[in-house]
């Protein structure tokens, strides 16, 4: 199967005990070590913010939506073997 964007949760637990989650678009190999990470999180977001819910909240599916999309795109419709410019 190759290399495969996935969603990386973060986790943080503050000095007060609130827990913070970041959702975090990455690259996987097969046996499911991140290899790279990237920044297109960045871009699974809202741009209506009085209407959107944080992609931190750990709840929302942007990020899993976009990495379905990414995964297509760049393997299943393109079949792009390397994510770099050489």
């Amino acid at each position: 199967m190759g290399i495969r964007f996935s969603v990386y949760e973060h986790k943080i637990v503050l000095g007060d005990g609130k827990l913070i989650r970041r959702q975090l678009i990455v690259v996987r190999n097969q046996d499911g070590n991140i290899v790279a990470w990237t920044e297109f999180h960045k871009y699974a977001r809202s741009g209506k913010k009085s209407l959107s819910r944080s992609i931190f909240s750990g709840k929302d599916k942007r990020c899993t939506y976009a990495v379905l999309l990414l995964n297509y795109v760049f393997f299943d419709k393109c079949h792009i073997g390397s994510l770099t410019v050489e």
